[in-house]
């Protein structure tokens, strides 16, 4: 057998093959008499494997190594073998789970991981525990970020014809930080905090006043997913309200826009800014700084509602001017 069948015989069973694993195969069959120059003697078994066996090397100039001379190719492929390609699934030849009624009549490119869900509908999925999503993606596809990176954007789930509920899970997000007040602040409205150092401040100023049944550390941005959490934080000090504060800037504020009509529509109370704070924070003496990360996405019709109509004109013209007033400016003893 000669060295260029031999060398190809050892080629990893797959479809792309990467230069480093040439190389493998190049020191386990080429002789070492023969490696003066083993870029070169790569470099012409490559070529006799390409004419004699049918692989294919890359169409691009920029998918070679240049690093020395010749220049290697950063990987080889097999040719498809003919009759691999699997003939192309009808949807409406399948007998789908009823959750897939709407499959037949789609249009999408591929149904392999349709067909894994119809498996798992099928075989009692919809008996099982609500699991968090990257578990459930993991059960499914064997990659526990797909289903919610990818698979969960596709059409079918974007016009709710399928959703997570129907696999059984659910997004998970960052734990919020939160205490409670003191006992006689039970049934209070929940204050919920943009940054951790005025949650410090606010919270054991809290534990003193008893303005607020519990303080929240939103963790900022974090706060548009994790605010479902506080579900958990309501049966323990069953408020029925809950107060936001945070920067006054433009992210500050698109934090609560983001999550108001959300939380409002699942638990069934308000969310609204604090007007007491808010109003003293902007009675300060301090000079606006500039807002550095102002986008200029700020839809002011639709967020105005959501500023108390008191300070409304007063934070507008900041956002209007890209400034802002940080909420920790307003340190405890100015609250009082």
């Amino acid at each position: 057998m000669d060295l260029t069948t031999t060398f190809f015989e050892k080629l990893p069973d797959k479809q792309k093959i990467d230069l480093s694993e040439l190389w493998d195969v190049f020191e386990k069959v080429v002789p070492a008499d023969m490696c003066l120059n083993s870029r070169k003697k790569l470099s012409e078994l490559i070529d006799n494997m390409v004419n004699a066996h049918g692989l294919e090397l890359p169409k691009s100039k920029a998918q070679f190594n240049r690093s020395a001379q010749p220049p290697l190719p950063k990987f080889i492929k097999r040719k498809p073998k003919h009759g691999s390609h699997r003939e192309k699934l009808n949807p409406k030849h399948s007998l789908w789970h009823p959750k897939l009624a709407f499959l037949p009549e789609s249009r999408l490119s591929s149904f392999d991981n349709w067909l894994k869900v119809d498996g798992w509908l099928k075989n009692g999925g919809l008996e099982k525990e609500v699991v968090p999503v990257n578990e459930r993606s993991y059960e499914l596809f064997g990659d526990e970020k797909y289903l919610d990176k990818q698979f969960s954007q596709t059409v079918p789930f974007t016009k709710g014809q399928f959703s997570l509920d129907d696999l059984r899970c659910r997004r998970i997000y960052h734990p919020l930080s939160w205490e409670a007040g003191p006992e006689s602040a039970r049934g209070k409205p929940c204050l919920v905090i943009e940054n951790m150092a005025t949650w410090f401040s606010l919270k054991t100023l809290n534990d003193e006043q008893g303005w607020y049944s519990s303080v929240v550390f939103g963790w900022g941005a974090k706060f548009e997913g994790n605010w479902v959490n506080l579900e958990f934080i309501m049966k323990k000090c069953r408020f029925s309200e809950v107060c936001y504060f945070g920067d006054i800037d433009e992210k500050g504020l698109m934090i609560p826009f983001y999550v108001k009509s959300r939380f409002e529509d699942q638990f069934d109370m308000p969310f609204n800014l604090e007007p007491f704070l808010y109003e003293k924070l902007l009675s300060l003496e301090v000079t606006p700084g500039p807002d550095k990360s102002h986008t200029g996405k700020f839809d002011f019709k639709k967020i105005a509602p959501i500023i108390p109509e008191k300070i409304r004109s007063t934070v507008l013209d900041l956002i209007q001017n890209k400034k802002r007033i940080p909420q920790e400016a307003l340190q405890p003893l100015t609250m009082l």
